[in-house]
């Protein structure tokens, strides 16, 4: 299972003006190597650097995953529960069953040279995922619960993903000056 802290990903800070708002956001991308097939990968670390990093005091920490395969969730970072997921997604949506998406017969759209039998986890991924999250974020910290963490849910490893997540103040809120979130 994947962590915040690996080093199997690399940010891309930009500092963005959010179009008239008298705040500024910050937006990074996060490009990372999944493992396997079925994999959690913790991006709090991350996210939570990206709030500190901005001169936001109050607003949302957007994330957004632009794949097909893979999503965002927030959990519990818990091995249990994570060899529970494997097992309970291989009994649901099973990736040894005919799906249309895999049958190169009759499929025609969206096709590459390297096309894989994949449906399983398309499916997977519209069940057990969301394309992105929103987190409040207060006193520049994430309001997050106690146990809860943002991950990259893959079923379709390995592969490299990217995750954008952006700083978004309030308009009138209160900010940290760009020296101290620099």
């Amino acid at each position: 299972m994947g962590k915040g802290g690996d080093e199997r990903y690399a940010g891309d800070a930009q500092r963005v003006d959010w179009s008239g708002v008298l705040t500024l956001g910050l937006q990074r991308t996060i490009t990372l190597q999944t493992r396997s097939q079925v994999e959690l990968v913790d991006l709090t670390d991350f996210a939570t650097v990206t709030a500190a990093s901005s001169t936001m005091l109050y607003g949302v920490l957007h994330l957004f995953c632009p794949h097909t395969t893979c999503g965002l969730v927030i959990n519990e970072l818990e091995d249990g529960l994570h060899q529970d997921l494997t097992a309970f997604v291989e009994r649901v949506v099973p990736a040894e069953q005919y799906y249309a998406h895999d049958d190169l017969a009759r499929r025609w759209q969206n096709l590459t040279d390297a096309e894989r039998p994949n449906g399983h986890s398309h499916l997977r991924a519209m069940l057990l995922t969301q394309p992105s999250l929103m987190i409040p974020v207060a006193s520049g910290t994430l309001c997050l619960g106690r146990w809860q963490r943002a991950f990259l849910l893959e079923f379709d490893g390995a592969r490299e993903r990217t995750v954008y997540v952006s700083a978004i103040p309030l308009s009138d809120a209160p900010t940290r000056s760009k020296e101290r979130a620099l």
